[in-house]
């Protein structure tokens, strides 16, 4: 037996799969960065998040609330969290 091609154009790319499933709102993805940006912002306009500090805890918390939002479960492991849709 022949291996056969697919027609040319039954093949697509992964990036034109992925942008048929997913839609990006880009208000959205900037206010967003730019509230994940402020979490650690220093003066002089850089960023100041190291691990296990106040501000890495606050970044992951809000990661957390903004996935439980949009319906995906989060549950903390000994291994650290899992994220399921």
């Amino acid at each position: 037996m022949q291996y056969k091609s697919p027609p040319a154009d039954a093949v697509r790319s992964p990036r034109s799969v992925v942008r048929d499933v997913l839609s990006i709102d880009d208000d959205r993805l900037r206010s967003t960065f730019e509230a994940y940006s402020e979490i650690g912002a220093t003066d002089a306009g850089g960023l100041d998040r190291l691990s296990l500090t106040d501000a890495d805890r606050a970044v992951r918390d809000r990661f957390v609330a903004d996935l439980e939002a949009l319906g995906i479960e989060v549950q903390d492991t000994d291994d650290g969290p899992e994220y399921r849709l």
